[in-house]
């Protein structure tokens, strides 16, 4: 059974990049600090920094300490649909992380 985690209700953002790549972004407004963007690696998801496995995982972490924490799916995301398709680091770079970026800006005025 996976046990609660300390961080409020997240609110999820599902946006387009200019390939027209769906993403998600999954935000924890902790508080004013940042914001903070965290990244997975390939073969995984953004529930890495969530885990449950471990006594206060990288998300409740920044959280506890009133960082405004957004983490990204990004298109080798195990949880989207377009891990399925092949994909490039130069895509990520060029399209997945500058759309992100935008998306939190727009939402948090940084």
């Amino acid at each position: 059974e996976m046990r609660n985690l300390k961080v409020c209700k997240p609110q999820f953002y599902h946006f387009d990049t200019e390939d027209q790549v769906t993403l998600r972004l999954t935000r924890y407004q902790g508080g004013k600090k940042g914001p903070v963007m965290l990244v997975h690696g390939l073969g995984v998801s953004s529930k890495i920094f969530s885990t449950d496995l471990i006594d206060k995982n990288m998300l409740e972490y920044l959280y506890e300490n009133q960082y405004d924490v957004w983490l990204i799916d990004f298109r080798v995301s195990i949880l989207l649909p377009a891990s399925e398709k092949q994909s490039t680091g130069d895509q990520v770079a060029k399209y997945d992380y500058p759309a992100a970026v935008k998306v939190i800006q727009k939402e948090t005025g940084a």
